[in-house]
């Protein structure tokens, strides 16, 4: 029994020893230097495990497998500093939030102030508002813009199908929106921000406010590396160019994108074979993504006649899940697009900067020469954060220009 015991553990070590040494050298971009590494091997060393324990072994589920690795690395908050602001945990509309406050530092100070709604990324299937990335980039935008900032809990898929994370955070924003001093908040100094899938959740209500006519009652929005449509992995020139090496690649998207629209992972394979952007190609939803790029795609080529489940057709274009492909992006408030250039979702981000620019909404575009999710090294002790302490000085200086403009 000992001798079983020690060939085991003996062999998961040569296990992690070799995902360890295969993250470290081979797949990672030599454009990343240094500890710009970090992230993009923990996201491919998770994505290799993932796959021993649901693909091969059978154990749990990959996302289950993804939120336990990402929240065990992400829950230690005894480094944070939150100077002057106070952090409580609540409930708006039934939905969980964290409030970041700032306190007020002296007696008769203004009570009420400007707010910011943040909605976190993990590509609707995992991440937290209770996770140290999420926590430290809070705190930052409060301490220096002097903002209430609400980030929202919402409830993650497959377990909640879309639109349950729209629904979640549209209730949040109209809550807020409609009784802003009830939270401190000044009226009609309201901005909504969020990173990777929680910027497509900010772009998607922001669209339903204007759709709403209700333009006037946010004043700004921060879309960081936002996932904006789920209708390609394949031709655009950012997926071509960057599925390898960096931090998301081709498998991962399409896994993500299979649960976060079916709940399971049947339309990744469709997603890899190329089979979801031929059927797309065909539809008028095609002219958001036909750049001269994708005309050169070799499935752009193909003619083959190809069928998808219109539950998954009906998901994907809804515009609240693919806020690319709205029919019109006007009315959508003034808006700062940070985009990494090394990520599978830099062509999508730029294409909708041009459409609001297009739109008559100020749009300010800041590209980074990094990977998606750099602003979560923040929250990373000891290394050396340049561009995502630009990142955030840029999400700050932008938010305080709608706020107190």
């Amino acid at each position: 029994m000992l001798r079983k015991g020690l060939t085991i553990i003996v062999a998961l070590f040569a296990v992690l020893s070799g995902l360890i040494w295969y993250n470290a050298y081979l797949p990672i971009s030599p454009k990343l230097k240094g500890d710009q590494k970090l992230i993009p091997f923990l996201f491919n060393f998770n994505n290799e495990l993932g796959q021993i324990v649901d693909d091969k072994l059978g154990l749990v589920a990959k996302y289950k497998w993804y939120r336990w690795f990402f929240s065990a690395i992400s829950t230690s908050n005894s480094l944070l500093v939150a100077k002057g602001i106070t952090i409580t945990d609540s409930v708006i509309s039934g939905i969980p939030v964290k409030i970041f406050r700032p306190e007020l530092a002296k007696e008769g100070e203004r009570q009420y102030r400007p707010g910011l709604i943040f909605f976190h990324g993990g590509g609707l299937i995992f991440g937290s508002v209770n996770w140290t990335c999420y926590i430290q980039q809070c705190i930052m935008i409060a301490q220096d813009t002097k903002s209430v900032v609400i980030s929202v809990e919402y409830r993650l898929a497959p377990e909640h199908p879309f639109p349950a994370q729209f629904e979640d955070c549209y209730s949040v924003v109209n809550t807020v929106t409609n009784e802003p001093r009830t939270f401190g908040i000044l009226n009609n100094k309201i901005a909504l921000a969020g990173d990777s899938a929680g910027g497509q959740l900010a772009a998607a209500i922001s669209l339903n406010f204007a759709k709403q006519n209700r333009s006037s009652e946010l004043v700004g929005q921060v879309l960081i590396y936002p996932l904006l449509q789920l209708i390609d992995t394949l031709c655009l020139p950012s997926f071509q160019k960057y599925k390898l090496g960096f931090q998301m690649d081709e498998e991962q998207t399409a896994y993500l994108m299979s649960v976060a629209t079916t709940g399971n992972g049947d339309m990744k394979q469709e997603y890899l074979n190329g089979n979801v952007t031929r059927y797309f190609m065909r539809t008028p939803f095609w002219q958001f993504l036909e750049i001269p790029e994708t005309s050169n795609c070799e499935v752009y080529k193909d003619s083959a006649n190809i069928t998808l489940p219109s539950d998954f057709v009906s998901k994907v274009t809804d515009p609240r899940f693919s806020p690319l492909l709205a029919k019109s992006v006007e009315g959508s408030p003034p808006t700062l697009l940070m985009i990494a250039e090394y990520d599978v979702l830099a062509s999508e981000g730029i294409l909708y900067g041009k459409r609001l620019g297009a739109a008559g909404v100020p749009t300010v575009i800041k590209v980074f020469k990094t990977y998606h999710a750099f602003l979560n090294r923040l929250s990373i002790p000891f290394i050396n954060t340049p561009i995502a302490k630009q990142g955030m000085e840029d999400t700050v200086n932008f938010l305080n220009s709608v706020f107190y403009r």
